[in-house]
């Protein structure tokens, strides 16, 4: 018993021998921690941000009511029709330039592809009403009207206020985006876009 408690205690006394002695060594050591906050942008970020595609901001609903009339020599005939479609506004993330987006520390500094209409395909041809008929109408004439009706909502609709809504929209949305990546301070600007109608 007794070589046990002095097996003990010799090797407790040379454990806090050797914990005294690694303690005062490295006393004189300070260890410290740096965060780098740099973030570059690499090619690899932007291929993620590209990868998202079309990004919309805003979405606008229109009916547009079109009526023509042909005359002909001994009859006229008439073709009223409403047309419903969806003009969605956007920033196609594709375009992105590999040198629009730098970052420095905490602060991310982009410029956005600009925003603009997402497809030119916005009217449900299937949702269209005949709301009056007289006559026989061609297949191309039916077109033309088609084609009268997407002129007609391009111009109610692709309208500065519009693009002015679908710009705050993405500085709100793109700014959420960028500080979730980790980046507390966050400029956005677009490049040069058109908002006039088709």
């Amino acid at each position: 018993m007794k070589r046990i408690n002095k097996a003990l205690f010799v090797t407790l006394t040379i454990l806090f021998v050797g914990v005294l002695f690694v303690f005062l060594k490295c006393s004189g050591i300070i260890v410290t921690t740096r965060v780098d906050n740099s973030i570059d942008s690499t090619p690899i970020q932007i291929q993620k941000i590209k990868s998202i595609g079309e990004w919309e901001f805003l979405s606008i609903e229109d009916e547009e009511l079109v009526d023509t009339v042909k005359r002909e020599i001994f009859s006229s005939k008439r073709l009223a029709r409403i047309y419903r479609g969806t003009l969605r506004l956007g920033i196609d993330m594709r375009k992105l330039k590999d040198n629009a987006i730098t970052a420095l520390k905490d602060t991310l500094i982009a410029t956005m592809p600009p925003v603009r209409l997402l497809s030119t395909d916005y009217i449900d041809e299937a949702a269209t009403q005949t709301v009056f008929e007289k006559g026989t109408w061609s297949q191309q004439e039916r077109k033309d009207l088609l084609a009268v009706a997407y002129r007609q909502m391009a111009r109610r609709c692709l309208t500065k206020a519009n693009y002015q809504a679908a710009r705050t929209n993405a500085l709100s949305q793109l700014e959420t985006f960028f500080k979730n990546m980790g980046f507390r301070h966050v400029k956005i600007s677009f490049e040069e876009s058109t908002y006039s109608p088709l």
